[in-house]
C-alpha cells in the first residue's frame, strides 16, 4: 500500500499524495447513494454498530459497557455470527485501487461455517440500502488488487435494532461492472469541473 493513505478523521483517501474519493462519495456525488445521511446521530449510531461488532468479532464486546440504546442492534450482529458461524478475518481497513483510482474501507470480511470462501459483509443498522451491491462490488474489486483476496459472497447483514438480522446477497457479476461504470463517470464529471 506504498503511497496510499487515509485519514479516519476527514474519512478521506490520498494516493500518491493526490486526494482520491471513496467509493460512497462516488456513490453521493452522482446521486447513487439516496441512503446516505449526513445526520450526526445516524452516523454516531452507525459508527458505534460498528465498532461494538468488530469488539464481537475479537471477543471483546461488553454488553454491560455499551449504550443500551446501541445493545438491540448488536445482539443482532451476535446472533448473525452465531447462526451463521461466521469467522471475521478482516475489517474496517481501508483499501484502493490504483487502476480505478478509487478506495473504501470495507465493514468485515471472513468464512462462514457454511463455506470457507470469503464473505465481504457490509452492516447496515436499519434498511438495506437499494445500491449497496455497487459499493460491495466496488469493495470486492479493492480488496482483490490491493490485497490479493478473492471474495466469493457479497452480503449485507441489515441490523434493524431489535435484535435480528437480516442477510441480502448480491453477484458481483452483475454490479462490478456498475461499480467500474460509476468510477469512470465520475472522473469524467470531475475532469469537466461539473463536481
Amino acid at each position: 500500500m506504498d503511497g496510499f493513505t487515509y485519514d479516519p478523521d476527514t474519512h478521506s483517501y490520498a494516493l500518491d499524495g493526490a486526494e482520491i474519493p471513496g467509493i460512497t462519495r462516488v456513490m453521493r456525488d452522482l446521486g447513487c447513494n439516496p441512503y446516505y445521511r449526513a445526520d450526526p446521530v445516524y452516523r454516531a449510531r452507525g459508527k458505534a454498530v460498528h465498532q461494538c461488532s468488530m469488539w464481537v468479532n475479537h471477543g471483546e464486546w461488553d454488553r454491560d459497557e455499551t449504550d443500551p440504546r446501541i445493545v438491540p442492534y448488536v445482539d443482532g450482529w451476535v446472533r448473525f455470527v452465531a447462526d451463521y458461524g461466521y469467522r471475521s478475518v478482516g475489517g474496517e481497513e481501508p483499501v484502493c485501487s490504483r487502476v480505478m483510482r478509487v478506495a473504501c474501507t470495507p465493514d468485515d470480511w471472513g468464512p462462514t461455517r457454511l463455506e470457507s470462501g470469503l464473505w465481504l459483509i457490509e452492516r447496515k443498522s436499519g434498511t438495506i440500502p437499494p445500491l449497496v451491491g455497487v459499493q460491495l462490488a466496488g469493495q470486492a474489486h479493492m480488496l482483490a488488487e490491493d490485497r490479493g483476496l478473492k471474495v466469493e459472497k457479497l452480503a449485507v447483514v441489515c441490523l434493524p435494532g431489535d435484535g435480528s438480522y437480516e442477510v441480502k446477497f448480491f453477484s458481483q457479476a452483475e454490479y462490478h461492472q456498475k461499480y467500474l461504470s460509476m468510477v469512470k463517470f465520475w472522473y469524467a464529471k470531475k475532469e469537466a469541473k461539473l463536481l
